[in-house]
């Protein structure tokens, strides 16, 4: 999943700024919470693959997280899939 924002000096002017990393973080709590909803058998795993920079005062404007899910049928990863789409949304 990608996402992106606005950069913005995180000091001078934090509010001019959106973080496309603070994006990936929320939609790791909202996949995190979903666990719990799923089948026991499922895994979801996700990598941060681009946390748009590494300047910590610096407001990202590009982030991208990778996830990988598993279960023992597809048509069940078809419906975690679904699920942690309305997250990203």
């Amino acid at each position: 999943m990608k996402f992106f924002g606005r950069t913005a000096h995180a000091a001078a002017a934090p509010q001019a700024g959106r973080s496309a990393l603070d994006s990936c973080e929320i939609m790791n709590v909202g996949v995190n919470y979903l666990r719990e909803h799923v089948i026991p058998e499922a895994r979801m795993h996700y990598a941060y693959l681009d946390v748009g920079g590494t300047s910590p005062n610096v407001v990202q404007d590009h982030a991208c997280v990778h996830y990988f899910l598993r279960a023992p049928k597809s048509a069940q990863v078809q419906v975690i899939l679904a699920r942690v789409k309305v997250i990203a949304k």
